[in-house]
């Protein structure tokens, strides 16, 4: 189902005539693509090219909000994959970052640097 995920309204290309905003919509319970009921290993993905770029899917509604209330971990994640429109690089992680989140090597895929 698809939701309005109001923490992230800013970013919505709906919301206030805003027709060149990065994200698309939220999809809860399932992917976009494949409907309401549809699996996928992640917790969430974003669709980051194609027909349905802009749209965060989400598994569970769960795994919107934090305990504290505010947009969780994974929404962060995948909001910066939409902004971005990259996968895990440094610009990603960056945007993460800015939004809130916390970079992990097991949230992000972040490499080792080996320092000369």
């Amino acid at each position: 189902m698809t939701i309005y995920f109001e923490p992230f309204a800013d970013y919505l290309r709906t919301s206030r005539g805003k027709t060149t905003a990065p994200l698309a919509g939220v999809f809860v319970g399932g992917c976009i693509v494949r409907g309401e009921g549809s699996s996928f290993r992640a917790s969430a993905h974003a669709h980051i090219a194609g027909p349905f770029a802009g749209w965060i899917c989400v598994r569970s509604a769960k795994r919107l909000y934090a305990s504290s209330g505010r947009p969780s971990q994974t929404m962060l994640h995948e909001l910066a994959h939409i902004i971005t429109r990259k996968g895990h690089t440094d610009r990603f992680r960056r945007v993460f970052r800015e939004l809130g989140g916390r970079c992990s090597r097991k949230i992000v895929g972040e490499t080792k640097r080996v320092r000369s």
